[in-house]
């Protein structure tokens, strides 16, 4: 009974994670900055190990964890330290808004089972991030490439480590942040009467508030037109990257189809950094996930003041 009521608040947890915004933009950017950080390592250890037929500038002195695996894995340290803790707090932040926290502390089990059930969901949620990294070792060992098992771990059992600190201290301060904002019996007693005085008012304003619900209703149409045109840009900008990733024949009508479908979307990120190329014609477009970013935020944006022009304002 015990374990079937952990499963389940395990499931719930997991849902939540997949309903948070900040875990889809940590993997929306966490992708392209592992591929760079790879494309790249992987040149210069090449360079520095006589590829090519080159003279060799380290020949004894760099080994592929110095080489490949620490500059690719550095963009976690990043996602570690700003991106993830975000994460962690929205989980928290989240349910305090919507008073399912209140909720969850009634439900049967201990408060340390529902600590354990959030931190072995956020674990699983790094460990779905560290999937480009893992695709990296995969296709460095595809390539001829040599890796120490007992490093390699060591490497991921670090990137864990850093994680489940961040996300401690995230949701550590998330708490503090709640008792901080406690409210002393009096102030509450005073909030009370005040509270009954805007609940009298508000009988009043039930014609107003049915207009409010009203244009609350349009907003709300407006606001899943817009988010509907935004997920078809990022579907055509991503599946652009990918057939650029690719090497996809370029003369191929869906190809010239898609370019000249997203071209306006692109022309004003074109050439604002480098895109890396290979031999065999696979490009990183580096500019094209920059371009996501900006119409991920443009879409928050809008959405963001959608939801202040829907906001009921009352007199206070």
């Amino acid at each position: 009974m015990h374990s079937r009521n952990f499963l389940g608040l395990l499931g719930k947890e997991w849902r939540e994670l997949q309903a948070s915004r900040s875990f889809w933009l940590l993997l929306l950017i966490i992708g392209p900055l592992v591929g760079h950080s790879f494309i790249t390592a992987v040149g210069l250890y090449s360079e520095m190990s006589g590829g090519g037929g080159g003279p060799a500038a380290l020949p004894q002195g760099l080994t592929p964890l110095d080489g490949i695996l620490v500059p690719t894995f550095g963009a976690y340290d990043l996602a570690a330290t700003f991106l993830f803790p975000f994460v962690a707090i929205r989980m928290i932040s989240a349910e305090k808004e919507s008073g399912g926290l209140k909720l969850l502390l009634q439900l049967p089990g201990t408060l340390g089972t529902k600590i354990t059930a959030k931190g072995l969901i956020l674990i699983a949620g790094w460990t779905v991030s560290m999937l480009p990294g893992l695709l990296a070792i995969v296709l460095w060992k595809s390539y001829g490439g040599h890796l120490y098992a007992p490093e390699t771990l060591n490497l991921l059992l670090g990137h864990l480590l850093r994680v489940t600190l961040s996300a401690g201290i995230a949701v550590a301060a998330a708490a503090i942040a709640e008792s901080a904002a406690s409210t002393p019996a009096p102030e509450s007693e005073r909030i009370d009467q005040l509270a009954g005085q805007f609940r009298a008012k508000a009988v009043d304003e039930v014609v107003e508030t049915e207009r409010e619900v009203g244009r609350a209703r349009g907003v709300a149409r407006v606001s899943q037109v817009i988010d509907y045109i935004f997920f078809v840009l990022y579907a055509l900008l991503g599946l652009r990257f990918l057939l650029a990733l690719l090497a996809a024949n370029s003369s191929a009508g869906f190809v010239q189809f898609i370019v000249t479908v997203t071209n306006p979307f692109y022309e004003p990120f074109r050439g604002i950094v480098a895109s890396p190329r290979t031999d065999g014609g696979h490009t990183l477009m580096m500019p094209l996930v920059i371009a996501i970013i900006v119409y991920v935020l443009l879409h928050l944006g809008i959405n963001g003041l959608l939801r202040i022009i829907a906001h009921r304002k009352t007199a206070v």
